[in-house]
C-alpha cells in the first residue's frame, strides 16, 4: 500500500456538509371545517387568508351519500387555486378561482361519493391574499315552480344561485330571460338529473323570445344562475321556466340482449346492428371484445344520454384502459356499425357478477376463448398493502390485468406477466380485478395468480448487533427503527449475498439510501464511500425484495465511533467470522504525517477489501 499523508484530527462535525440539503417546507395550515363544508347550504361563505408565502389552507369534510357539488368562487384573485381530493383520489387539481364557474369553465360541478374529502386553497405564486368561496351541495338548491317568475339578486355580483324543478322525459319548457340589472356577464345553465348540461349560455337578450327545450330524462333538473368572477357590486335578475307541452320520446329499437350474454354476428359494410336491454337497477359494466373486429365501432345510449359514441371495438378493453361504465336503471340501446364487412363478438360484463376471491388464496382459471375477460372481486375492510403475484400462464401471450377500486378508478393496468405491488389500497370496499385477453389471441388460455395481503414487520434496531430477518411473503417489508442522539458515522455490513433483497434508510433529512442491494453495499461491491454521515434524530431502515422474491437476510449496522482502537506501528491479527463480515478499527493522530499500510497475511479471504476513512468522512484509499 502506498504512503498517505494524513492530517491531524480536528474533529470537524461530519454533518456540516449536509446542511445545504435541508430546505424550508411550505407552511401547512389545517383548518378543520367539517361543519361548514359537510353541511353546506347556499348561504354559507367560507373566508380566509393566505397569510404567508407557501401557505395552504386545508378544509376537511365528509358526506354520507352521492351528491353533486358546486364551487362558487367569490374572490377575483388571479393566482388563487383550489384542489379537491377524496376516497377515489384527486378530483380537482390546482384549478384557479378565475376558471371555476360561469363562462370560465365548461363544467363547474363535481360529483362526490360517500367518504372523507380535503379541499385545499393555495397561491402558488407565493403571494398573500384573502379568499372567499362557497362549496354548495346542489341538493340544497331552491325549488322553483314552473310557470312562476323567479326574481332574485346577486350580492356580490359574482356569486351564483341554484334552483331545481322536476320534469318527465319529453316535457318542453321555455327558459325566458325577463330582466337583468347590473349583471353584465351573468351566465346560466341547465343540468339534467345525471349532471349533463342541457344548455349553457349567457343571460343575454333579456325579454326576447326563446325556443322551447325538450328535456331528455325524467328526474330533477338544476338551474345554475352564475355571476362572472370579475363582476363587482350587486345586481338583480328575473326569469321564468315556462311549461310548453310534452312530446313522447322515441323508444329504443333493436334485438333484445341481456347484459353478460355473448353477442356475436356479422355486419355488411355501412350497416348497423342495434341491441336493446333494460336495467332494473344501477350496474357498473365493462366491454369485453372477443374477436378481431377491425373497422367496426360501437355506441351506447341510455337514460343519461350518450355514454359511448363510435368507439372502435378493437380499442375497448385490454390495454386501452377505458374505465367501467356506471349505468343507471333504465332502457338502453347498443349499436354496432361497420365501414367494411366483418364479424364481431362481445359481452357487456356486470362487475357485480365478478367471482369473489379471498386474498391469500391462489387462483387458477382459463380464458375461453383466450380473448375473453374474466372478472374477480375481493373486499378490503380497512386500508392495507397488497401484492398482486403473477404465478403462471399458457396460451395468453398478450393478456393484461387491471385493478379497479370501489369507485371504478384504475389502480393499475399492466401485462399479466408482471407482478404489481406492494400497493396501498386505502379505500374500504369492493375491488375488481380484470384478466383481459387480447382480441386476436386464439384458442384457450390458462393463468394463475394470487392476491396477497402484505403484513410488514416493525422492530427496534440496536446499533452494532447482527440482525437476522426474512421477507416471508412477496411484497413484504421489514422495518427497523433507531435514534441517534448526536451526529454519527454509520456503516451497513451486509451478511447476505443477494441482489434480490435491498435496503433503504430514511431520517430527518429524508431519504438517505434508496433500495441499495445487499450484494452492492460494502467491500468492492460499492464504488463510492459506504459510510453514512448522519444527523441526530429518528431513523427507519427498511428491507424489501424485488418482485415476488422472498428469503432470509443478515446485516449489521454499526457506528464507526465503536471501532476497535489500534496503535500505529503495532501489528493487528484478527478473524472475520463469517468471512463476509466487516470489522472496523480506529486510530488517532496528534499531528499529520506519512503512513504506510502494510498487508501482512490472510487466509480464507480471497476477496477481502480494506479502506481508510478520515475524520471528515473522506475516503483516503479503497483497495484489495
Amino acid at each position: 500500500m502506498n504512503n498517505h499523508d494524513l492530517a491531524a484530527n480536528r474533529m470537524t462535525p461530519a454533518w456540516i456538509s449536509f446542511l445545504s440539503r435541508v430546505a424550508p417546507l411550505p407552511v401547512l395550515v389545517s383548518v378543520l371545517a367539517s361543519t361548514c363544508l359537510a353541511q353546506t347550504t347556499v348561504t354559507n361563505v367560507i373566508t380566509g387568508t393566505i397569510g404567508v408565502p407557501g401557505e395552504r389552507d386545508v378544509f376537511t369534510f365528509s358526506i354520507d351519500g352521492d351528491s353533486r357539488f358546486y364551487f362558487d368562487a367569490l374572490a377575483n384573485v388571479a393566482n388563487l387555486q383550489w384542489s379537491l381530493s377524496g376516497p377515489s383520489g384527486a378530483l380537482v387539481a390546482n384549478r384557479s378561482f378565475g376558471s371555476s364557474d360561469a363562462q370560465s369553465t365548461s363544467d363547474p360541478t363535481v360529483l362526490l361519493s360517500a367518504g372523507a374529502y380535503r379541499l385545499t386553497i393555495q397561491d402558488p405564486g407565493g403571494a398573500t391574499n384573502d379568499y372567499a368561496f362557497r362549496f354548495v351541495n346542489l341538493a340544497e338548491a331552491t325549488l322553483l315552480t314552473p310557470g312562476a317568475v323567479v326574481t332574485n339578486s346577486l350580492s356580490p355580483a359574482n356569486k351564483s344561485d341554484f334552483y331545481q324543478f322536476s320534469a318527465t322525459a319529453g316535457d318542453q319548457f321555455y327558459f325566458q330571460r325577463i330582466a337583468r340589472i347590473s349583471l353584465p356577464n351573468a351566465w346560466w345553465r341547465l343540468l339534467d338529473p345525471y349532471g349533463n348540461q342541457v344548455f349553457s349560455q349567457g343571460f343575454n337578450d333579456v325579454g326576447s323570445a326563446s325556443s322551447p327545450v325538450t328535456l331528455p330524462a325524467t328526474g330533477t333538473y338544476t338551474v345554475l344562475f352564475e355571476g362572472y368572477i370579475g363582476d363587482t357590486g350587486s345586481g338583480s335578475y328575473s326569469f321564468n321556466v315556462v311549461p310548453e307541452g310534452h312530446v313522447t320520446p322515441a323508444t329504443f329499437t333493436g334485438t333484445p340482449m341481456n347484459i353478460g350474454d355473448l353477442v356475436a354476428s356479422n355486419l355488411v359494410a355501412n350497416t348497423t346492428n342495434a341491441y336493446i336491454f333494460t336495467l332494473t337497477n344501477a350496474v357498473r359494466a365493462v366491454f369485453d371484445t372477443q374477436i378481431n373486429s377491425a373497422n367496426l365501432n360501437w355506441s351506447l345510449q341510455g337514460p343519461s344520454g350518450v355514454i359511448v359514441n363510435q368507439r372502435a371495438i378493437n380499442s375497448s378493453d385490454w390495454a386501452n384502459n377505458f374505465g367501467p361504465f356506471d349505468l343507471p336503471a333504465g332502457n338502453y340501446q347498443l349499436r354496432v356499425q361497420a365501414t367494411v364487412n366483418g364479424p364481431y363478438a362481445f359481452r357487456l360484463v356486470d362487475l357485480a357478477t365478478a367471482i369473489s376471491i379471498p386474498p391469500d388464496t391462489p387462483v387458477s382459471n382459463a380464458l375461453n376463448p383466450a380473448s375473453a375477460t374474466a372478472a374477480y372481486r375481493f373486499t378490503v375492510g380497512s386500508a392495507g398493502r397488497y401484492f398482486f403475484n403473477y404465478e403462471s400462464s399458457s396460451g395468453l401471450n398478450n393478456t393484461y390485468w387491471r385493478l379497479l377500486d370501489p369507485y371504478g378508478s384504475v389502480v393499475f393496468s399492466a401485462s399479466l406477466f408482471t407482478d404489481q405491488g406492494p400497493l396501498l389500497l386505502s379505500s374500504p370496499g369492493t375491488y375488481t380485478l380484470l384478466v383481459e385477453g387480447y382480441y386476436s389471441d386464439p384458442g384457450i388460455g390458462f393463468y394463475g395468480f394470487n392476491v396477497l395481503t402484505v403484513s410488514d414487520g416493525l422492530q427496534a434496531l440496536t446499533l452494532g448487533n447482527v440482525v437476522s430477518g426474512a421477507i416471508a411473503t412477496p411484497g413484504q417489508q421489514q422495518q427497523y427503527t433507531f435514534t441517534l442522539p448526536g451526529t454519527a458515522l454509520l456503516y451497513f455490513d451486509s451478511r447476505t449475498n443477494t441482489g434480490q433483497l435491498h435496503w433503504s434508510l430514511n431520517g430527518p433529512t429524508g431519504n438517505v439510501v434508496n433500495n441499495r442491494g445487499f450484494s452492492g453495499s460494502d467491500a468492492q461491491s460499492i464504488g463510492g464511500n459506504p459510510v453514512l454521515a448522519l444527523l441526530a434524530g429518528n431513523y427507519t431502515l427498511s428491507v424489501s425484495a424485488n418482485g415476488h422474491a422472498t428469503g432470509g437476510y443478515q446485516f449489521r449496522l454499526f457506528d464507526l465511533g465503536t471501532a476497535n482502537p489500534i496503535v500505529p506501528g503495532t501489528p493487528v491479527s484478527d478473524t472475520l467470522n463469517p468471512a463476509n463480515a466487516t470489522k472496523a478499527y480506529q486510530f488517532t493522530l496528534a499531528t499529520g504525517g506519512k503512513y504506510f499500510f502494510n498487508y501482512q497475511s490472510s487466509s480464507g479471504l480471497n476477496n477481502a477489501w480494506w479502506r481508510l476513512i478520515d475524520p471528515y468522512n473522506n475516503m483516503v484509499f479503497s483497495a484489495s
